[in-house]
């Protein structure tokens, strides 16, 4: 009972009155007028905030008692400069958006390095326009993130393939594009080699790729003739190239 709260767009100034809600799990305070995220003691279970366009300028102590806290959505509000420092307790957030604020230099994003768990990040359309903070979000271990709509992106040549290469270990997708694994091979190719390098690399996946088809066609062979070795083998074939395979069985 009372898991998910929705008052959106209602002019609520304050978050107050949440006693009988302790067991609360996911709050919508979206469209509001609320300038100090504060009243949610009596809500240690909540696992999602939405607070984006109301007028929050600091995500500060009232952020402590959520320590299960795992999805928060801060856009469209007004927090610059330190005012990110009270995310630095919520060790369970995983998706966090901050689209549309004044964030600008590598210091406001800081406290984004003590969330061990986060995966989804959005800070697009902010203000950053230093190369630090590009190389903090970089560090992070991110699965999907936004950052388009920021001056830096404009200032960085090849944006796209500088973010694949720099977080190519963990990235499933950059502003809403998929992050497929040959675009961030060649991306970190041409990081490290240039022009040339990615060339090189996109030569290697079609020349992978052509390998690979060549395997689909001789297991397909070999099915239509019902081959016995087939069925006992399968694993056996997967690991060996066309060239092996059709030596086999010729």
């Amino acid at each position: 009972l009372n898991e998910v709260l929705h008052v959106t767009d209602r002019g609520v100034l304050r978050i107050a009155g949440l006693a009988a809600f302790s067991g609360l799990r996911a709050l919508y305070l979206e469209g509001n007028a609320v300038e100090d995220i504060e009243g949610l003691e009596g809500c240690p279970d909540l696992r999602c905030l939405y607070l984006a366009r109301n007028a929050i300028e600091e995500a500060g102590p009232g952020l402590a008692p959520l320590a299960r806290l795992t999805t928060l959505d801060l856009s469209s509000n007004l927090p610059e400069g330190a005012a990110l420092a009270g995310l630095a307790g919520l060790r369970e957030l995983r998706t966090l958006s901050l689209e549309h604020n004044r964030l600008a230099r590598r210091a406001d994003l800081e406290p984004l390095a003590a969330l061990p768990v986060l995966e989804a990040l959005d800070v697009s359309n902010n203000r950053i326009d230093d190369p630090a903070a590009c190389a903090l979000v970089q560090s992070l271990p991110l699965k999907w993130l936004r950052f388009l709509g920021n001056p830096v992106v404009r200032a960085t040549a090849g944006y796209r393939k500088v973010f694949l290469a720099a977080m190519h270990a963990t990235l499933e997708s950059l502003d809403d594009h998929p992050a497929f694994e040959a675009d961030k091979r060649c991306a970190l190719a041409w990081a490290q080699g240039g022009v040339e390098a990615e060339r090189a690399e996109r030569q290697r996946i079609r020349d992978e790729e052509a390998a690979k088809l060549g395997n689909e066609f001789i297991v397909v062979h070999l099915t239509s003739h019902s081959h016995p070795v087939l069925y006992q083998e399968a694993h056996y074939m997967k690991n060996h190239s066309a060239e092996e395979l059709a030596a086999q069985f010729s």
